[in-house]
């Protein structure tokens, strides 16, 4: 069953609040959920494509051109009236909710949303390729396979939709980001979250398979267990999120720290360096990337991640070490990564637990 579109949602959404005014199918927010994942399932249970919602809805937002996890202060407003849900219950579907913690509450708002924004897997980016146009594959929001198929009601959570998360904590499994079935990634526009297919009316109100090929992301295949040094890691830099009593001193630098390590890490120039951390730590190697950083995939997110977490088990002394592997100007770049952690004076702050393996 869809529901049918309210007649008077429009006048409601510029200015005439009413009673009558709230959506008919009006689910609340799900924990942890994105804004994205939550009006998307509204739309669904319309049985209509979020372009087709949106310009129903908010005919002069013109949402379905913009990344809505992001959050838009008309929007945010008209979903508190239109499903009479509170503003700050809202306000925790944006990726808003990390910013004082990846960039800084004491930046200017523009400063901190740009220092949030490395860290974010970008729908811009997917606007202007496709994953499989050279010289940057691009990847979308990422997903755990598991968490969809356990889901009474499935949805997509504001987290993966940041770089620094490679791993589901619940079941341990590397986040997949793209469709197992064609390779396409996933993202919200235009059909719908991920590009994903309206659901027909023999078929629930979940808009959970390709638009491309049909392929159901539930039944994507689990990858292997991570090592428990990346799992204490990902668990780690989870509990700096959301744990308020969690967090450390000069947080900030932390996070700026970790970003630039990545970056360096993953470099292709690096390869020498990244065979030598494989060794000593015993795990895997990257793909050989051709893009930045913040361009990989997901399980190489999680390699780079991985190593980064071994490096800062004995800070600065492994990345020293592992210094000799580099040429000489990547040394130098290194050594100002040192200079500013070990000035930060956080080492004793964020030990992370890891196993008994070198």
């Amino acid at each position: 069953m869809h529901w049918s579109i309210s007649p008077t949602v429009d006048s409601a959404v510029t200015g005439n609040w009413s009673p009558s005014g709230l959506l008919s199918y009006r689910p609340k927010p799900l924990e942890d959920e994105s804004l994205s994942s939550w009006v998307v399932r509204m739309a669904a249970g319309y049985g209509r494509e979020l372009r087709e919602f949106a310009g129903l809805v908010w005919p002069r937002l013109g949402l379905y051109q913009h990344d809505l996890d992001w959050g838009k202060p008309q929007l945010e407003q008209s979903l508190s009236q239109l499903t009479s849900t509170d503003s700050k219950a809202i306000a925790n579907t944006t990726l808003r909710k990390f910013m004082s913690t990846l960039s800084g509450s004491e930046l200017s708002k523009l400063r901190s949303e740009r220092g949030l924004g490395r860290w974010v897997l970008s729908f811009d980016e997917l606007r202007r390729r496709h994953r499989d146009d050279p010289p940057f594959p691009n990847y979308g929001v990422q997903y755990c396979s598991e968490c969809l198929k356990s889901d009474e009601a499935p949805y997509f959570r504001i987290c993966w939709r940041l770089r620094l998360f490679a791993i589901c904590p619940i079941h341990e499994l590397v986040l997949k980001d793209c469709c197992t079935g064609c390779s396409r990634p996933i993202h919200h526009f235009p059909g719908g979250l991920a590009g994903l297919r309206t659901p027909t009316s023999a078929e629930p109100a979940s808009p959970l398979r390709c638009c491309v090929c049909g392929a159901s992301l539930k039944d994507a295949k689990g990858s292997n267990r991570p090592s428990e040094r990346l799992l204490s890691s990902q668990e780690f830099h989870r509990r700096l999120l959301y744990d308020e009593q969690r967090r450390i001193p000069r947080q900030t630098e932390y996070f700026d720290t970790l970003r630039k390590l990545l970056g360096m890490i993953a470099a292709p120039s690096r390869l020498p360096m990244q065979r030598m951390i494989s060794k000593e730590a015993s795990c895997l190697v990257p793909d050989v990337l051709v893009a930045p950083w913040e361009a990989a995939s997901a399980i190489n997110r999680a390699r780079t991640l991985e190593m980064a977490a071994w490096l800062f088990e004995d800070w600065p002394a492994r990345l020293i070490w592992a210094m000799q592997a580099c040429e000489p100007g990547d040394q130098r770049a290194m050594k100002d990564i040192v200079m500013q952690f070990t000035s930060a004076d956080l080492r004793p702050s964020i030990s992370i637990p890891h196993s008994s393996a070198a």
